[in-house]
C-alpha cells in the first residue's frame, strides 16, 4: 500500500483507502461511545435473562411428560460447567447481572439434570 508523499503533495490510492479506514474507524468508535452505560447494562441484562430462562421450556416438558430419554446429559453437564465459569467471571468483574442470571440458569440446568436422571427409562 502506498502512502502520501506530503513533501511533494502526491496522494496515492493506498493513501485514500488508509484515510477512509481511519474515518470509518473513528466514526464507529464515536457511535459506540455515545451509547450510554445504562443501555449497555440493559442489553446485557436482557441477554442474561433470555439465557437464564432458555431451559425453562425443557424443564416444563420433562415435568409434564415425565420422560427425558432424548436429552443429552453430556450437553447439560457441559452447559453447567460453562455457567459455573460465567458465575466466576461475573464475580471477578463484580458484575451482579452476570452472576445472578447465570445462577438462575445453573439452578434450572441442575433441575433439568435431576429430572432427566429421575425420568430416564432403563434400556430394555
Amino acid at each position: 500500500m502506498y502512502y502520501a508523499d506530503e513533501s511533494i503533495g502526491v496522494l496515492t490510492p493506498g493513501y485514500a483507502i488508509q484515510r477512509m479506514n481511519h474515518t470509518f474507524g473513528t466514526l464507529f468508535i464515536t457511535l459506540v461511545s455515545m451509547i450510554s452505560e445504562t443501555w449497555i447494562q440493559v442489553v446485557g441484562l436482557a441477554a442474561g435473562v433470555c439465557t437464564a430462562i432458555s431451559l425453562l421450556p425443557q424443564l416444563i416438558k420433562i415435568v409434564r411428560e415425565k420422560r427425558a430419554e432424548q436429552l443429552s446429559l453430556f450437553y447439560l453437564f457441559t452447559l453447567l460447567v460453562g455457567l459455573g465459569l460465567w458465575i466466576a467471571y461475573g464475580c471477578l468483574r463484580s458484575d451482579l447481572p452476570i452472576v445472578l442470571t447465570n445462577i438462575v440458569s445453573a439452578a434450572l440446568n441442575i433441575s433439568v439434570i435431576i429430572l432427566s436422571v429421575k425420568y430416564r427409562k432403563p434400556h430394555s
